[in-house]
């Protein structure tokens, strides 16, 4: 994957978050996902992460 491969799995991943794009989301996500946070929490059920974002924030 060169840099302009990254940078269009960015832009569809920011695509996805601001379409509230649930499933699109996951399109994305490998199955092994795991989302690591600023404080090192780590969250392997990002579907459901996703879907809590969308809902506190509106």
């Amino acid at each position: 994957m060169d840099s302009f491969d990254v940078m269009v799995a960015g832009l569809k991943f920011h695509e996805k978050i601001n379409r509230r794009d649930l499933e699109g989301l996951v399109e994305l996500m490998t199955y092994d996902h795991i989302f690591i946070d600023n404080s090192g929490d780590r969250d392997k059920n990002m579907k459901e992460g996703w879907r809590r974002f969308f809902s506190d924030y509106p």
